[in-house]
This record gives structure tokens, sequence and C-alpha cells, in this order.
């Protein structure tokens, strides 16, 4: 894939963090290659490497915990 499926930017291999949710709770990935957008920024992960993603967090042990803020939006009527 050269060019995003979304925008029709260009595609750049890059090495990204990732938001990786498995079994209902989310996991933070380092140093993960993908091919990001340069108009829009999405990035697109092989199967190769969301199956290596998976394996990790079924199998490995992390590295460290990380503490986020949670905010919540109030819905209003449109």
């Amino acid at each position: 894939m050269t060019t995003c499926y979304y925008c029709k930017g260009p595609l750049r291999r890059r090495r990204i963090e990732h938001m990786h949710e498995w079994g209902g709770k989310r996991y933070l990935i380092k140093n993960v290659q993908a091919e990001v957008c340069g108009q829009c920024g999405e990035a697109f992960l092989g199967p190769a490497t969301l199956k290596e993603i998976d394996r990790l967090v079924s199998n490995g042990r992390p590295k460290g915990h990380v503490s986020v803020a949670v905010f919540e939006l109030k819905s209003r009527a449109a």
C-alpha cells in the first residue's frame, strides 16, 4: 500500500506508539512499525505486526505501567 485508504495521501514507514485493545483492556505498544499517512496521520499496521502485538499482549510481561487522565463529554441534544 503506497497511499492512504482514507485520504489518498502518501504513506511513509515510521516507528510509532500504538494503543491496542485486547480482552477489554488497553495497552500502549511502543516501537511499532507502521505505514503513516503524511497528509491525515492515519497509521496502518500490517497483519504480521498485529499478530505479534496480540501474542505479546496475551503472553508477555509489560515493561511498565502508565496513568491516564479520563474525561467524559456531556451529551447534548442536537
